[in-house]
Formats: C-alpha cells, structure tokens, sequence
C-alpha cells in the first residue's frame, strides 16, 4: 500500500515540479504599459521614487500589472544604445516591487533599418540583450524591431534564438510584431512560438477599413498569447481612444479567440486623462484570460507512466490478496474420506 501511495505521489507531483524548472516563463502578464527613458524629456523614469511608487498604486487599480520601460535603441554596429543608467532602472524595479511584488517589470529595445542578414549580426545583438538584462533585475526583454536588412528568415532566426536565450535567464520573452507591413501576417507570426507573449500593434490598422481582418489574421497566426497593443498618443493614432476601445468591443463581439490575454499601451507618458478614464471604465480590461500552460511531452510521459505503474501495483495487490484468501479457505476445509483426491486415499488402500 506504502508503494501504491509514494507512486499516487508521483503522479500528482510531475507537473508542478517541472514546471518550476522550465525555462518558460509561466507568469501571467495580462495588461502592461510602456514608460519613455528619462531623456526623451517627459516622464516617469525622470521623476521621483514617491512619483513611481504612486504611478504603480495607479496602474494596479485599473488591472495593469506589467511596466515595459524603454531602455534603448539598436546602432547600426548591432549594440544598445542605452537610455538611462542600470542603476536607474534597478532603483525603479526594486521600487516597484516594493509596492506590488506581483508587477512584472521588462525592458524594450526597438530599432528601424537595422542589418540583420549576416550570423554574427544576429549573434552580436544577441550579446547585446543578454548583456542588458543582466544590468539590471528586469523581469524580461521586449524587442521592437519594426523594419530591418534581411529576409523574413532572418528576422524569425534572431527573434526565436532570442526568446531561448531570455528563457535560458529564466526571464519573459515578447516581441512587438508590425501589423500590414515590413512582412505579411502569414510569414511571421506563425513561426515565433518560442515566446511567452507576442504583442502586435494593432493600433496602426485599427481605423483601416479592413481592421476586423487584420484583427482576425493576428489571432488566428499566432501560436503563443497575445498581447494587442494600443495607443494613447495621437500624434500617432487619430482616433479618440474611447473609440479604440468600442471598436475592440465590437471585434470581440464578432469573434472570440482564446489566445487574446491582454493588452498594452503606447504609452503611459501620453495618458491624458480622458483616456485614462475611458480604460478604467473599460470592463473589457479586467478580462484578460489566463495563458494556458502547455504540458511537455516528458510531463506527459511521467505521468503516464506512473498511471500505470499505479494500475499494475493495484494490480497485483488485487492478485496476492485473493490468492491469499484461497489458500485460507483451503485450510479451513477438513478432509473428506470418500474423496478421490490423490492426497485422501480410500480406508483399506495400502
């Protein structure tokens, strides 16, 4: 019994166990907001500690719990241009933290006309993440290479290789994906599956006439959660973000699709108060699913086994145990002497 209640144990236990050593970030990011460096003159990573500490208070209370801070640009030469100290972003993530340990803090990278066609390019920003992530307790990496030298091969080479090595740090992985340019839906998106996350900007074809189909093509193309991105700036977007908001309604009402879990804002530092109230009112915000954990076929096959090293043990315990009631009964049965039995011979028989 000792043995059929360790292997139950087995059993139960495979999953958690492994997953905890998973590369695979399992944490649920849901709703997140972009913050702009410190020298782009605005905003919030050039502000105060108590400034940060209230701003994360704020975004909790409207169901947003990931920051992604923009911590540089690509050069041309394949290094990040850094937008602010290591020891700044490590005063604010220990800040954050501090108030909501729950917050997921990441850092973004983007970059336009970047050379990405040649091994040792990709190899060399590769270096270049890994060397950023570890200047600071950032929670993951957030790539934004919106047009680049290369082919669609290339750039589905670097991103992949790049999500096994954040993973391999035991950090998040996600990446901003243009929407109806640089490359087509179909050629890209299908092949990133080595993310936590993908977050489409969504908001460059949101007021395009064909937005439900661009809508229906990300989700359908993408193997790993999404993340839709929108934007309060309007130097960017023309549409009020109110409207952005009911026309995602809308969407959702006409088609459902599992794998939308949240979404992200470009930016937090263009947040006017009309939009911010427009997302707290939001019910759509609170929304956001669960990303559904995938089991891995060694998980798989633990468990099977152990099901049915439980099945057999029970097995034989049923065998032994039946077995021993019969030898049981036969010693409790007195010899009969008219038997025929070989072993109770007849009276008078030498």
């Amino acid at each position: 019994m000792a043995i059929v209640i360790a292997l139950a144990a087995l059993f139960i236990i495979p999953s958690s166990g492994i997953e905890a050593q998973s590369t695979s970030s399992s944490s649920k990011l849901n709703n997140c907001a972009w913050l702009l460096p410190s020298n782009d003159g605005l905003q919030l990573m050039n502000a105060s500690p108590s400034v940060w500490r209230a701003t994360v208070n704020k975004l909790q209370n409207v169901n947003i719990t990931c920051i992604i801070v923009w911590a540089g640009t690509w050069n041309t030469d394949h290094t990040i241009n850094y937008a602010d100290l290591p020891t700044v972003w490590s005063q604010f993530i220990s800040t954050v933290k501090a108030v909501k340990p729950n917050f997921e803090v990441l850092a973004l990278v983007n970059g336009w006309s970047i050379d990405i066609s040649d091994p040792t390019y990709r190899t060399a920003m590769l270096n270049a993440v890994q060397q950023l992530l570890a200047s600071a307790p950032f929670d993951g990496f957030n790539d934004d290479l919106e047009n680049f030298t290369g082919t669609n091969q290339n750039l589905i080479d670097y991103w992949q290789a790049e999500a096994s090595m954040v993973h391999g740090m035991g950090e998040i992985a996600t990446v901003d994906l243009t929407v109806g340019w640089s490359y087509n839906i179909e050629d890209v998106y299908p092949y990133l599956t080595n993310f936590d996350y993908v977050m489409p900007m969504f908001y460059q074809t949101i007021q395009d006439a064909n937005a439900l189909t661009y809508w229906n093509r990300i989700l359908s193309n993408s193997p790993v959660p999404v993340i839709m991105a929108l934007d309060v700036n309007h130097d960017d977007v023309n549409e009020p973000f109110s409207n952005q908001l009911s026309w995602i309604d809308q969407a959702l009402n006409s088609s459902q699709h599992s794998n939308l879990v949240g979404f992200s804002i470009w930016a937090y530092d263009y947040w006017s108060a009309d939009d911010f109230s427009a997302w707290a009112n939001w019910a759509v915000k609170g929304s956001g699913r669960e990303p559904s954990q995938t089991q891995s076929s060694l998980e798989a096959t633990i468990e099977i086994a152990s099901l049915i090293a439980i099945v057999a043990i029970f097995a034989v315990f049923l065998f032994k145990k039946k077995a021993k009631r019969k030898v049981n009964y036969a010693k409790t049965q007195k010899p009969n002497p008219t038997s025929t039995n070989y072993f109770f011979p007849k009276p008078g028989t030498p």
